[in-house]
């Protein structure tokens, strides 16, 4: 087998690097004793580049290539990482989507129902020309005071409900609120392409590698 580039970054079966070679694991060596690879890599990992660097690392993560994605426009640049291995959508980038809303009624305001009363008992004489609180008619009863089937508002009596009478119209305002019922747990789910965790290493000695 010919020697590898310097900073060659290989893959194996097996889960130890081989002599000449270090796992990909992001620690920190000294320059002293890897001055050509350091020549190769800079700080691009990490390290102060005085006296130690960084090798990749690749635990956890997949290599992406340099440069410029025709697809997304974004430039990827050396040691750049990014991307989790789980996510968590918020309603910022989850689909529109709708909920069942369901109405609550507030207690004795879920539906409307009345009824229409009159005074039993009363005398007051009947006008002629209906106004706002005047009598509609009075009961066929005979006698000098025949009772009244409506009074003016404000008449005391005992209310009492009358029958065959249709109410049409007005209005109802329902007391109460709409809930929607919740969705979701807020439970992070994996964004990982399906994998297979290998050794990574990278080359420590070999051949220093010549630009084309």
């Amino acid at each position: 087998m010919s020697d590898p580039f310097i900073g060659q970054i290989m893959h194996t079966g097996f889960s130890f690097a081989p002599a000449g070679w270090a796992s990909c694991n992001g620690q920190i060596i000294a320059i002293s004793q890897n001055n050509a690879l350091f020549a190769l890599l800079g700080t691009t990992f990490g390290g102060n580049g005085v006296s130690t660097f960084a090798l990749p690392n690749a635990a956890g993560r997949s290599f992406l290539g340099l440069g410029l994605s025709t697809a997304s426009g974004q430039t990827y640049d050396p040691g750049e990482v990014g991307g989790a291995e789980n996510q968590t959508l918020t309603t910022a980038n989850m689909p529109q989507h709708n909920h069942t809303a369901t109405f609550v009624g507030a207690a004795g305001q879920t539906t409307a129902s009345g009824s229409l009363q009159a005074f039993t008992g009363q005398t007051t004489t009947q006008v002629n020309t209906p106004a706002d609180g005047s009598f509609l008619a009075n009961c066929a009863n005979a006698g000098p005071a025949p009772v009244k089937i409506y009074v003016p508002a404000g008449t005391a009596g005992t209310p009492v409900n009358l029958g065959g009478v249709n109410i049409t119209g007005g209005s109802f305002t329902p007391q109460g609120s709409v809930q929607v019922g919740p969705a979701g747990s807020n439970i992070p789910f994996s964004v990982m392409s399906p994998f297979l965790a290998m050794q990574t290493n990278i080359a420590l000695r070999g051949i220093y590698p010549a630009r084309n």
